[in-house]
């Protein structure tokens, strides 16, 4: 409703001037107007001030704060029940804002006498959102307004029957023109199973789901699904209602439901609610059948900030400062672990709106794509790399390259020498367990030049993704000492350790007359103890002790003890700090070092 608020307080603000002028003229402060001769009937009589009256002000104001309040109800009250009472707020907003603003100036304003403007002014201000809700009345469950709503975009409705679904979880189907993709629509839904297999993709997607990887036999197709990179395990599906759903599933993605042997791609697009995805197929066979992997991609608009990764700010100024300052920084992770989140997110932090940026990216990749940083492309299935494109950018005069992939020796060789030679920033990625490993493989890309290579880095990160604790059921856990000490924490002033919801023992599960107590499932995580997942970010700022122990023993575990020494912090004990915070557990931060 931001808008609405920029529509309206200019005129209101004008309105609190006539106001204080009313209030200077009746002080005596403001000049009175001249008494002109009333036997000049070419002049008008005026006397000295006081034109407002600040008790009609007042009730316009309170009207005003009253509609607005209303206005803002309706509008999110529209965009979570439209399914159950069917009043769009593409049509009501804009006829209450209407509605007010007529009654404003066309009645109050132009209407010279106030005890009939102002009435009917309430009238027009108060008439659509009373109609509103007339129109709504019954039609929504008062538990759902009451219930307490989860935060971001992705929270939706937990009563999605299957009558209802196709308005609650919409998709379309992909196709090479409309006709085609109205012909796969229309081939989906002829499937009995069509509102089931609906309902089975919106709770996937309302519980989170990133994969879902179904295996199919002659007899039935056991599906598991991935949250927050964990595996669960769902129900069997029969085979007849699998192959059923199955067939939509590759109507919707364009593929063919008849091919069960050769690999087939495709995706189509679903919004629940206000959630916009991307669906992604893959379907091959396998000696048992075929296995079938459904990837749930959520469309962001904007890159996230490193912060909220989960990058402490106190390091974000540090890092931002090195990746904008001359040297070679390089973002790494596992696969798997969010490198690409990241490195749009470390991509966002540089200084591109004041300083030239280019980035050199084979032609399929997407994830580089900044604004403010020019892309150019290569085409590496036809055996270029970033440096074939390289010297007619040089005649720019970039302050930095971004080059997701040097690909060769050639290539790094030639950004080692931007940034010895010519004071320049470069921006590279790759996939690594730990900071020093990224280190160590950029070094040995860099081959003949790898002094020189040692000698422009900068920094490393490497990352891990770890499950955030639920704050509505997480629970206090009791901790020596030795393991506060142990997780760098202050055994005198020990910090509160949480760990995810558990069931009490047995013997504490019945009441005193031996009647089992029903512990309720969380709502938010939907019993699961965790939801969604933060980045453990190791930074590794590149010392000359650094730099000598690369080039001396090329060995991560004899780089890592010299960085330790140095009081770089790995990987772990940066985990350390989450558990510390109350963001993670212990036991997650174990299973993250296990993996």
């Amino acid at each position: 409703m931001k808008w609405l608020w920029q529509c309206l307080v200019i005129p209101c603000f004008a309105v609190s001037l006539f106001s204080a002028g009313e209030l200077l003229a009746q002080s005596g402060e403001w000049p009175p107007y001249r008494i002109v001769d009333v036997r000049d009937e070419h002049t008008i009589f005026r006397g000295s001030g006081g034109y407002f009256a600040w008790w009609k002000l007042l009730l316009i104001g309170l009207t005003f704060v009253a509609w607005i309040k209303a206005a803002d109800w309706i509008n999110r009250d529209a965009i979570k029940f439209q399914e159950q009472h069917g009043l769009a707020p593409e049509v009501w907003n804009p006829v209450v804002v209407i509605g007010f603003l007529l009654g404003l100036f066309g009645a109050v304003i132009n209407i010279p006498f106030f005890l009939i403007g102002f009435p009917l002014m309430l009238l027009l201000a108060y008439g659509p959102p009373l109609t509103y809700l007339l129109m709504r009345w019954g039609k929504v469950d008062p538990s759902k307004v009451k219930g307490k709503e989860r935060p971001e975009a992705d929270v939706m409705e937990e009563a999605a029957t299957i009558e209802n679904i196709t308005t609650i979880f919409k998709v379309k189907p992909s196709g090479e023109t409309e006709e085609r993709q109205s012909s796969n629509l229309i081939r989906a839904r002829q499937a009995p199973t069509y509102p089931v297999l609906l309902r089975m993709l919106y709770d996937l997607v309302s519980r989170r789901t990133e994969l879902m990887i179904m295996d199919f036999t002659r007899e039935s197709a056991a599906a598991k699904i991935q949250i927050d990179g964990v595996w669960h395990d769902l129900a069997t599906f029969d085979r007849p209602t699998a192959d059923s759903m199955l067939a939509s599933l590759k109507y919707l993605a364009n593929l063919n439901p008849a091919d069960r042997r050769t690999r087939q791609k495709g995706n189509f697009d679903a919004k629940a609610r206000r959630l916009e995805l991307r669906v992604h197929l893959d379907t091959h066979g396998v000696p048992t059948g075929e296995r079938v992997n459904v990837r749930f991609e959520t469309k962001t608009k904007q890159p996230l900030e490193l912060t909220r990764l989960g990058l402490w700010p106190d390091e974000y100024s540090k890092l931002r400062e090195t990746i904008n300052a001359r040297g070679m920084v390089i973002v790494s992770a596992p696969p798997g672990h969010g490198l690409t989140t990241t490195w749009r997110a470390v991509l966002q932090a540089t200084d591109r709106f004041v300083r030239d940026w280019v980035s050199l990216v084979d032609r399929t990749e997407a994830e580089s794509e900044m604004e403010n940083i020019q892309s150019n492309r290569f085409d590496l299935q036809r055996g270029q790399a970033p440096i074939d494109i390289l010297p007619p950018l040089l005649l720019k005069l970039p302050a930095g390259f971004v080059v997701p992939d040097p690909v060769n020796e050639t290539t790094m060789e030639a950004l080692i020498g931007q940034v010895l030679d010519f004071d320049r920033s470069v921006i590279s990625r790759t996939h690594a367990k730990s900071a020093v490993e990224a280190a160590l493989r950029m070094v040995v890309l860099s081959g003949k030049n790898r002094e020189r290579m040692v000698n422009a880095l900068t920094l490393v990160t490497c990352q891990r993704l770890v499950r955030r604790l639920c704050d509505s059921c997480k629970q206090l856990m009791t901790v020596k000492p030795e393991v506060i000490q142990q997780l760098r924490g202050d055994p005198r002033n020990p910090p509160p350790i949480y760990t995810h919801f558990q069931l009490p023992p047995p013997e504490q599960r019945v009441d005193e007359k031996g009647q089992p107590i029903e512990f309720p499932t969380c709502q938010t995580c939907n019993g699961l103890g965790y939801i969604g997942r933060v980045a453990v970010i190791e930074t590794l700022y590149l010392n000359d002790a650094i730099r000598k122990a690369i080039l001396a023993e090329a060995k991560i575990e004899s780089v890592s003890k010299v960085a330790q020494q140095q009081g770089h912090l790995n990987i772990t004990q940066t985990g350390y700090r989450l558990i510390l915070e109350g963001i993670t557990s212990i036991a997650e931060i174990q299973r993250m070092v296990k993996s």
